[in-house]
């Protein structure tokens, strides 16, 4: 099995724009040929007898008819809304 290198670690870093420090390159170095391993253990299950999984259930996609329902009027939504001026819903600030 091929051994993850701190230098490969850096380079991957790199790539996604993270920065690390030795301590953080010590314990992604050690994380990755980690998974690296285990990936090797799950390499050697024999897997012939099973058919591919498209999907974690056997439920298929549901449609619905769009159907127009009742709307609220302006006066109803104002009504139920917490904190209003006048016709004006009040939120809080999406932008500072």
């Amino acid at each position: 099995m091929a051994q993850i290198s701190k230098q490969t670690v850096r380079q991957v870093a790199k790539l996604g724009r993270i920065s690390v420090n030795e301590e953080e390159l010590e314990k992604y170095t050690q994380e990755l040929q980690g998974i690296l391993e285990f990936i090797k253990i799950l390499e050697q299950i024999d897997v012939s007898g099973y058919e591919p999984l498209l999907n974690s259930t056997d439920q298929e996609d549901i449609f619905f008819e769009d159907k127009p329902n009742k709307c609220l009027n302006t006066d109803e939504i104002i009504a139920n809304f917490p904190t209003r001026q006048g016709n004006y819903l009040k939120t809080k600030p999406v932008l500072k």
